[in-house]
């Protein structure tokens, strides 16, 4: 028998073991307010499941809590998907853990791959240069797209400048509304206006209709699968585009 010997820790392994054995144990509950209240504002591993399905296993560096509150807030905003379908579970991890990519390790041992997390469900805007890209069918903002029908309870009726009605509804809005000037100083959105009229709130498609007519020609609006940009770059085309807002010409 030799004095010495190697000897290999499979931390990964031993690590995928553990959550594994814990998921079973967690009982789904609503990605609801209500219920995501009581998360704590700790790092951890997350699954989403839809219809019982699980489609989904991310982490949370900082806060579990703020994750899946984000999660809430983009799926709100979706169409062909409800959010009575979507639940979740969740495991607190201390922080030395995060940085080993605990939620890869998981993806990794399960039977099958979790489908958002390969369809860009993910994904962040990604700027500008990104606005024409070509999505393929699957993609998740191709299957659910951007909701254009959410009505936006925060737009009051009277006369407003579309710089503030484009921050309003940014800040409303569950899904990107990206515009020029990140700060909205553009001098076109404060010498244009719009009068919204009193009666029901707006949806999204009927104000970006209003803010489109208001402002000078050369701009237009294009609703993309999943997100909202408005730039003064008419008629420049979108591969994706699935409607664009401009001012009528003549």
């Amino acid at each position: 028998m030799s004095a010495t010997q190697h000897f290999t820790f499979d931390l990964a392994g031993a690590l995928a073991q553990q959550l594994l054995a814990r998921l079973p144990n967690l009982t789904p509950e609503p990605l609801m307010p209500a219920h995501l209240a009581t998360v704590e504002d700790m790092p951890g591993v997350y699954q989403l499941y839809r219809s019982g399905r699980m489609v989904y296993v991310g982490k949370a560096d900082a806060s579990l809590k703020e994750r899946l509150f984000d999660h809430h807030k983009k799926l709100s905003g979706r169409e062909n998907l409800s959010l009575a379908e979507m639940t979740y579970t969740g495991l607190y991890l201390e922080g030395t853990w995060i940085p080993i990519g605990p939620e890869q390790i998981l993806i990794k041992h399960l039977e099958a791959e979790p489908i958002w997390n390969t369809n860009g469900f993910g994904g962040n805007d990604t700027g500008q240069y990104r606005d024409a890209t070509n999505y393929k069918k699957g993609h998740f903002d191709v299957e659910f797209p951007a909701n254009l029908n959410i009505v936006l309870q925060a737009i009051r009726p009277g006369i407003s400048t579309v710089k503030d009605l484009i921050l309003v509804a940014k800040r409303e809005l569950p899904y990107t509304f990206r515009f020029e000037d990140k700060y909205a100083r553009h001098p076109d959105y404060n010498s244009s206006t719009v009068d919204i009229p009193a009666g029901s709130p707006l949806t999204a498609d009927e104000l970006f209709t209003l803010v489109a007519h208001a402002l000078p020609a050369g701009w237009q609006i294009v609703a993309l699968p999943g997100y909202v940009v408005m730039y003064k770059n008419y008629p420049t085309p979108y591969k994706n585009a699935r409607r664009v807002y401009h001012r009528p010409i003549g």
